[in-house]
C-alpha cells in the first residue's frame, strides 16, 4: 500500500511493484506528466461540451432527459506501463476519469497477463433521476407509498393530499435551483442541490425531498454554510483522498467526491474518498447510484448531530448515521440500491411529521423522559431508538468511524444540530467508497450472477400482507415512475413553505406557479421513462 503522507509534503515516493496481482504506479514527482485535475464539476461539464441554443432553460432540459446531464461514465484504463505523475495534494487535485494504469491479472504464475478490460459502460440506472432517463421497473404500479409493504417498511411518512395535485418535476427543479441560485450558489451548484432534492421526493424519500430546502435556505443566509467554498485535497493516493469540503453545501460536495472515488475506480479498481467540513449532503442512495451507473459496487456513509441514544443509554450519542450500499443490475433491471438510517426511522421522518401535523409510531423515538412517544415535538427533544436494538447501535458506530474518525471530522455530539443553531457551522463527515467487480470476477459474470440472485428473490411467495417479494431499490424506482408521470405529492405545508421561501429570495411568481399543481402532459412520464433504454 502506499506511503503515508508527510505533513506540509506531497506524498512520499511510492514503491514500483511487480508481477502477476499487483496494481502499480510510479510516485510523486514522475517527470513528463502534466498535474492532473480532479472530474469536472457540472458547470465545468457544461462548458465543455457547450450550450445548447434552444429556448428550454437549462433545469428544465435537464429534466426532459438531456444526456448532456447525465452521470459521467468511467473510463477505460490505460496500456500497462503507461504511467503517469502522482500529483502533490492542493485544492482540487484529482486523477482525471480513466487515466490510468493497467492491471495484472491475479493468475498466470509470473506470466505478464494481458490488461484487464475497460469497465463496461453502462446505460442510466432505473427511474431514478428528476429527468426520466433510465429503464423502465419490471411492473407499473400505482403510486407504491399507499401500499402495504412501504407503509411496513417506514419508507416515508405519508405527504398525500387527496385534495391537492401533484407538482411537476422539472418546473419543480427550476424553482427549487433559482431558489438556491439567489441565495448566493453558482447555478450548476444550485442545479445540482436541486436536482438532488427533487430526486429525493421522485423516490419517495419526502424527508429528504424539497422540505429541506427552506431550513439549507436559512444556514447559507446565516453564513453558517459557504455558498461558493473552496474545496481541497488534504491528501491523496492512487485509492483514495480526504478532502475538504470548505463548508460548502454538502450535497456538491459529496457529489464531488463520488465522483473521484468513481474516477479511483476505473483506474485502479477501488476507489475511496473520505471528507470533512462537510454539511448535511441529503439521500445517500443518490451517490451510490451514481457508482452503479458506472457498473460500481458502492458504498456511503455520513455522520449527523447526535439525536440517538446508543443501546442501554438514556441520552443521545449518535447521530442517525445512514449508510447506503447500491450493486449494479444487469440489463432490464433498476439497480439494488439500499440507503437506511441506523436509527429506527430517518430524523427528517420526524420533522416532516411535525410539520404535516401528523403523529408518529410510538417505536420511533423517546421522549426526554426516556419514555416512547408520538409526538414529533417530544421526539426532537428526546432521543431516537436504533434500529434493531444493539445491532443499529453498532452499525452507527461503524458509520462514525467511517465517515467521522477517519476524516477529522466532528462527531457525535461534538456535531452541532441543522435545526435551531444559528452559531455553529456542522462540520459534518462522508465517507464513499467505489469498487469494480473486475477486482474478482469479470464484470458480466458479476452482474449475471446479480440477476440470478434477483430472480430467485422474486420468485419467493410473498408473505401475507405483502403483495410481492421487493429487493431495495425496487420501490423507489416503481415510485419514482409514477411520480414523474402524476406529478410530486407535496403537502400544503411544504408549498407555502416553499413560496414563502421563494418570496423572501425574490424569485418570481411564474415559477412558484408550478406550486399551484398540475399534472404533467398525458403520456409524459412513459415518454421519459422510454428515453433511456431498459437496463
Amino acid at each position: 500500500m502506499p506511503g503515508r503522507a508527510r505533513p506540509g509534503r506531497g506524498l512520499p515516493r511510492q514503491r514500483h511493484r511487480h508481477g502477476p496481482g499487483r496494481l502499480h504506479h510510479r510516485a510523486a514527482g514522475a517527470r513528463g506528466r502534466p498535474a492532473v485535475h480532479l472530474p469536472q464539476l457540472p458547470d465545468q461539464r457544461r462548458a465543455a461540451a457547450g450550450r445548447a441554443a434552444d429556448d428550454l432553460p437549462r433545469r428544465r432540459r435537464r429534466a426532459e432527459g438531456d444526456g448532456r446531464h447525465a452521470a459521467p461514465r468511467a473510463r477505460s484504463r490505460r496500456a500497462p506501463g503507461r504511467h503517469r505523475q502522482h500529483p502533490r495534494a492542493g485544492r482540487d487535485v484529482g486523477l482525471r476519469p480513466g487515466a490510468g494504469r493497467g492491471r495484472r491479472d491475479r493468475g498466470g504464475g509470473g506470466h505478464r497477463a494481458q490488461p484487464a478490460p475497460a469497465l463496461r459502460r453502462r446505460r442510466p440506472a432505473a427511474a431514478v433521476r428528476p429527468d426520466g432517463r433510465g429503464a423502465r421497473p419490471r411492473r407499473s404500479a400505482k403510486d407504491p407509498t399507499t401500499t402495504p409493504i412501504a407503509r411496513k417498511r417506514g419508507q416515508h411518512v405519508n405527504t398525500h393530499n387527496g385534495h391537492l395535485p401533484g407538482v411537476e418535476p422539472g418546473g419543480l427543479a427550476d424553482l427549487v435551483a433559482e431558489i438556491f441560485t439567489a441565495v448566493g450558489l453558482n447555478p450548476s451548484d444550485a442545479e445540482a442541490v436541486a436536482h438532488h432534492l427533487v430526486e429525493a421526493d421522485l423516490r419517495g424519500v419526502d424527508s429528504h425531498g424539497v422540505s429541506r430546502t427552506a431550513v439549507y435556505v436559512h444556514r447559507i443566509r446565516r453564513g453558517l454554510v459557504t455558498a461558493r467554498p473552496q474545496r481541497s485535497v488534504i491528501t491523496q493516493t492512487p485509492v483514495s483522498a480526504l478532502l475538504d469540503a470548505g463548508n460548502g453545501p454538502g450535497i456538491v460536495a459529496a457529489e464531488h467526491a463520488m465522483r473521484t472515488a468513481i474516477a479511483k475506480a476505473a483506474d485502479t479498481g477501488v476507489g475511496m474518498v473520505s471528507v470533512r467540513n462537510s454539511n448535511h449532503c441529503g439521500m445517500l442512495a443518490h451517490y451510490t447510484g451514481m457508482a452503479a451507473r458506472e457498473g460500481l459496487v458502492a458504498l456511503a456513509t455520513t455522520s449527523a448531530p447526535a439525536a440517538m441514544a446508543p443501546w442501554g443509554a438514556k441520552d443521545s450519542y449518535f447521530g442517525t448515521n445512514p449508510i447506503s450500499y447500491a450493486v449494479p443490475a444487469p440489463e432490464g433491471r433498476p439497480d439494488i440500491v439500499f440507503d437506511m438510517a441506523t436509527s429506527h426511522v430517518a430524523k427528517g421522518k420526524i420533522i416532516l411529521a411535525g410539520k404535516n401535523g401528523q403523529r408518529i409510531p410510538l417505536d420511533w423515538a423517546l421522549d426526554e423522559n426516556g419514555r416512547p412517544t408520538g409526538d414529533p415535538a417530544a421526539a426532537l427533544a428526546g432521543s431516537m431508538l436504533p434500529v434493531g436494538g444493539p445491532k443499529g447501535s453498532g452499525l452507527a458506530l461503524l458509520v462514525e468511524v467511517f465517515s467521522a474518525l477517519l476524516s477529522g471530522a466532528h462527531y457525535g455530539p461534538h456535531i452541532p444540530p441543522l435545526y435551531d443553531n444559528d452559531d455553529h457551522p456542522q462540520g459534518l463527515g462522508h465517507f464513499f467508497l467505489a469498487m469494480s467487480p473486475e477486482v474478482f470476477l469479470p464484470a458480466d459474470e458479476f452482474t449475471a450472477r446479480v440477476g440470478r440472485l434477483a430472480d430467485e428473490v422474486a420468485a419467493l411467495p410473498a408473505a401475507e400482507g405483502h403483495e410481492r417479494v421487493y429487493l431495495p431499490g425496487e420501490p423507489e424506482a416503481e415510485r419514482a415512475e409514477h411520480r414523474r408521470a402524476h406529478g410530486i405529492p407535496l403537502s400544503a405545508e411544504v408549498r407555502a413553505e416553499l413560496r414563502a421561501v421563494a418570496r423572501e429570495a425574490g424569485v418570481g411568481a411564474a415559477l412558484t406557479a408550478v406550486l399551484d399543481g398540475s399534472e404533467p402532459a398525458a403520456g409524459a412520464g412513459e415518454a421519459a421513462a422510454a428515453e433511456g433504454s431498459p437496463r
